[in-house]
């Protein structure tokens, strides 16, 4: 018994001296994933302090932060912004580990006001100095820090990590995308995507507030994210809508130009109108919804139940003229930012062709193309994939009419025909897995129709940009009772009623039929049946090589299907405006008085597939018939 009682006693103490050697293992390093304490030695550390830059003069101070609480230890050093730019510098640090705090604080620029802040602002940053020597004070290094600490300390994480889910969160708040960019490296004279969001957001956040308002505001939203990284404060979340809607961005970009400090200012001014457009409950207004009117539904706004306009891609008060100061950039760069919504607006308008005497004035497309003169009269050239001619010293974005239509498709596909009968026209057509596609869109008015085609089709206007040389290389747009050739009086009556078939002829040549959206998805998933990283996205294997704006390498179409999609319009009307956006299908499927409609755009890496009213128009795009 006293040999039993000695072995458990042994074999407890075991347990208990494993268990708090692991334990010791365990917080080693601060956390539960066994990070290393790194000492810092000698270290000099850079960068600029902005919410617009702090004055010369005001102090940046580096605090050093325990390994494991990330609290101060009370040794710190001190730094000054030695220009206008907001930049400092911090020399002979000495930390027993990487960590820092980093705080400038000062009087700033206000670009709402131009001028020089009435009052002082303190932000701050958190940083791991072991692998940086350049760390940027901003507006949202200064919301991230709490909610990082936050979650170093409750998930046990590291605060590498940590900082990358509150940059997450963060830019979810405001309807930004994150792209892994790290809040210390952002400028906001810089030229990429984030350091524009960064712009917008201290916009957003300082618009109709005093600098004593704004610093409060600030401190209000950086606790509600703290816990669970949520801007959860509705009426904060409306009043900073208001102010954004009220604000005016092109006077705030001339009061930083005015600064003489940077060569350009991000295109920031977007993303602020996105920010309000959603709070507002408006959504976003792209072509397609010109003329449309809604009401503000967002109840704690000042602004609650007025109506607004839809108007060239903007919203404005209904009886108010659209404000010069809500014009986006004609072709947006590299640096316009990307939303996080799947159905981000298109900030891109392409002029109309030179046959409507509107020349290109947008200054990235025009240094692209260089000058146009007498030497390079009638001379083409490409810019964001679109075409423009030189026509008497100007330049002209050109329409599908003046473009080779070889140029759409991919040389490398070995394409069918399909010979309508109806009308003697001829359409290539290309084998997509199982499906067998009309490679380019229906073209088809009416000749040698049945009386019930012709019947159907009487009022239909298939060109309506009046360009019947457009129109050839381009198809027609047919309404959906037109395209499934029936009465145009079903367009008004309950779905459950409309006699639609399994495969559904409609208007398609003989053997071939409208195509459903199961079909349609069909397409899409053998077009990118899984997606992968460096893989071509299922829009641009399906999009034409000619025809559609891209801004960055990364959205080129591949048309590797041979599908070839042109860009022609989503808007109702169909007037050929918005060329190089988007382009839109009708699908035989429908419920709710609604067809399923297939919508490409430029911006965006999927297709949209929704609802839309049987009177909106669009191409057709037949499918083969299965053979029995």
């Amino acid at each position: 018994m006293r040999l039993w009682t000695l072995f458990t006693t042994f074999f407890i103490n075991f347990v208990l001296l494993f268990t708090a050697c692991s334990s010791e293992d365990k917080n080693a390093g601060g956390t539960s994933e066994a990070e290393n304490s790194i000492a810092i030695s000698d270290k000099e550390v850079a960068g600029v302090s902005q919410k617009g830059p702090f004055t010369k003069g005001s102090n940046v101070t580096l605090y050093e932060l325990n390994f494991n609480t990330r609290a101060q230890t009370g040794k710190s050093f001190l730094g000054k912004i030695s220009d206008s730019t907001g930049s400092f510098s911090i020399n002979k640090i000495e930390l027993a580990s990487q960590y820092a705090l980093l705080q400038a604080e000062g009087y700033y620029l206000n670009e709402i006001t131009g001028k020089v802040s009435a009052s002082p602002i303190t932000l701050s940053a958190i940083s791991d100095l072991s692998e940086r020597d350049k760390v940027n004070i901003n507006l949202l290094t200064h919301l991230e820090y709490e909610r990082a600490v936050w979650l170093a300390n409750e998930k046990e994480t590291t605060i590498k990590k940590a900082k990358v889910e509150a940059d997450k969160e963060i830019f979810a708040a405001f309807g930004v995308e994150y792209n892994g960019d790290r809040f210390e490296d952002l400028d906001i004279f810089g030229n990429d995507d984030a350091d524009a969001a960064l712009l917008a957001i201290s916009v957003i956040m300082h618009s109709g507030r005093s600098e004593g308002e704004f610093s409060l505001a600030l401190a209000n939203m950086a606790m509600d994210l703290e816990k669970d990284g949520k801007w959860n404060d509705a009426k904060a979340i409306a009043e900073a809508a208001d102010n954004s809607f009220e604000a005016d961005t092109a006077q705030i970009r001339k009061n930083m130009e005015a600064w003489s400090i940077a060569k350009a200012i991000p295109n920031f001014a977007p993303i602020v109108e996105y920010f309000w457009n959603d709070a507002f409950g408006l959504g976003h207004c792209t072509a397609k919804r010109e003329g449309e009117t809604k009401p503000n539904s967002n109840s704690r706004s000042r602004y609650y139940q007025k109506d607004f306009v839809c108007e060239k891609t903007h919203w404005h008060l209904v009886g108010e003229k659209l404000s010069s100061s809500s014009t986006v950039d004609k072709i947006t760069s590299s640096s316009s930012a990307k939303r996080s919504s799947s159905s981000r607006q298109s900030t891109a308008t392409i002029d109309p062709p030179y046959k409507e005497e509107t020349s290109v004035i947008d200054s990235e497309v025009l240094a692209i193309l260089g000058t146009c003169n007498s030497d390079n009269e009638n001379e083409i050239k490409k810019a964001f994939n679109i075409s423009f001619i030189c026509k008497s010293g100007l330049w002209y974005s050109l329409l599908l009419a003046d473009m080779e239509q070889d140029s759409w498709f991919n040389p490398n596909i070995t394409y069918g025909t399909l010979t309508d009968e109806r009308d003697g026209q001829t359409y290539r057509t290309v084998v997509i897995g199982t499906q067998n596609w009309m490679a380019e869109n229906l073209h088809y008015a009416g000749e040698n129709a049945s009386e019930e085609l012709a019947a159907n089709m009487a009022n239909e206007v298939l060109c309506p940009s009046g360009d019947e040389e457009y129109c050839e290389k381009a198809g027609y747009v047919y309404s959906w009772t037109a395209a499934m050739n029936i009465s145009p009086t079903y367009a008004t009556r309950h779905y459950s009623t409309i006699p639609i078939d399994d495969v559904h002829q409609g208007i398609c040549p003989k053997g071939w039929h409208v195509p459903t959206q199961e079909e349609w998805q069909t397409l899409l998933e053998y077009a990118t049946p899984a997606y992968e990283e460096n893989t071509p996205r299922r829009t641009l294997n399906l999009k034409s090589l000619d025809s559609w704006i891209y801004n960055e390498k990364e959205y080129a179409p591949t048309n590797t299907t041979g599908f070839s999609v042109l860009s022609t319009s989503c808007q109702y009307g169909w007037n050929g405006k918005d060329m190089g956006q988007c382009a839109a299908f009708i699908s035989a499927t429908h419920s709710d008085e609604r067809y399923s409609g297939i919508n490409f755009y430029y911006w965006r890496d999927e297709v949209d597939i929704g609802g839309r009213k049987l009177d909106i128009k669009a191409s057709v795009r037949c499918v083969e018939n299965a053979v029995p």
